[in-house]
């Protein structure tokens, strides 16, 4: 009798039998549990151990975005009221807040996408490759075995 449940992860690096959501990274040269991704920003990846540090670095990165935004645009503000405005100084800090603008909606981006995983109980990898997932990809979309409910998810 064949049995519904797929067979367990095997890496073909490392020679070991892995928990289910377990993933060799290319880059770490490991198998790292409940795998999400390789972070180029932080050179690391991101997994079990890890992923509420992840998540706050990015809300942490989303609040210092807004607030040099806020800065940037407060000095501005000031240097215009002091008389002390050139236009090379306006197309500085028009610069710098289309940058800094920038990088908020990058941060805020992945913090809202990272926060949807997270309700749902996935990892991004599971996300973006369920079809190539041999444990996935046998199951309805939309459905996802390892999800316990928002409110456990997050815990």
């Amino acid at each position: 009798m064949k049995s519904d449940k797929p067979s367990k992860v095997h890496c073909k690096f490392c020679k070991v039998v892995c928990p289910y959501r377990s993933r060799h990274c290319a880059k770490c040269q490991v198998c790292i549990e409940r795998y999400d991704h390789h972070c180029f920003w932080i050179g690391n990846c991101v997994g079990y151990h890890n992923h509420r540090q992840f998540y706050l670095f990015l809300l942490l990165q989303t609040i210092n975005n807004i607030a040099m935004l806020f800065s940037l645009s407060r000095l501005h503000f000031t240097l215009y009221n002091n008389g002390h405005a050139t236009t090379t100084i306006d197309i500085i800090m028009y610069s710098l807040r289309v940058a800094a603008f920038g990088f908020l909606l990058f941060t805020a981006y992945l913090l809202l996408y990272h926060s949807m995983l997270i309700l749902a109980g996935m990892t991004t990898w599971e996300h973006m490759a369920r079809k190539k997932i041999t444990y996935l990809n046998y199951l309805p979309i939309g459905y996802n075995p390892f999800s316990k409910g928002m409110v456990a998810n997050i815990k």
